[in-house]
């Protein structure tokens, strides 16, 4: 399972009728570093609470998500694909969705699931977890504000150096 947001449509008017300028080489290389800043603002967002579109709940022991450690394998998966039409940002890890949106754990198999937190063991019919977004995509479905404005300045700054090319 993979999980992933595309920003195709979350590209403003005039930066699109901009980027609609461009041979297919400067269109993907454009939507390439709008995806390498959302990327690096979702690996920010593992340690800086202002880059999360919503706080994140500490786990049910009250520590911390591990998501916060001092090197997450979800941050580390982040990728970017892009191509002259769109580009997305996304994870391979089986686990990012849940991340992301929260949701209920159930085991595939047999009636319980079994897991370690804070040093106990824990065995149960489902897990509620709730949703710690890494993406900065708020509740709306656009990107937060200050994600918008990063990859509106990153889309520019790529135009003209596409225009000088």
């Amino acid at each position: 399972m993979q999980f992933a947001a595309s920003a195709t449509d979350l590209i403003s008017p005039n930066i699109r009728k901009l980027v609609g300028t461009l041979d297919g080489g400067g269109k993907k290389r454009v939507l390439t570093a709008m995806g390498d800043a959302l990327r690096f603002w979702a690996m920010e967002a593992f340690t800086d609470t202002d880059k999360r579109p919503a706080p994140w709940p500490d786990k049910i022991d009250g520590t911390p998500s591990t998501l916060q450690s001092a090197n997450p394998t979800l941050r580390r998966s982040l990728r970017v694909e892009a191509t002259a039409e769109e580009v997305v940002v996304g994870s391979d890890r089986p686990y990012a969705l849940i991340h992301q949106v929260g949701g209920e754990i159930r085991p595939r198999t047999g009636t319980a699931l079994r897991f370690q937190s804070g040093g106990k063991w824990f065995t149960v019919r489902k897990v509620t977890m709730p949703a710690r977004p890494y993406l900065p995509i708020a509740t709306s479905g656009g990107l937060m504000n200050g994600a918008a404005e990063e990859v509106a300045s990153v889309a520019l700054d790529q135009i003209a150096a596409e225009a000088r090319r």
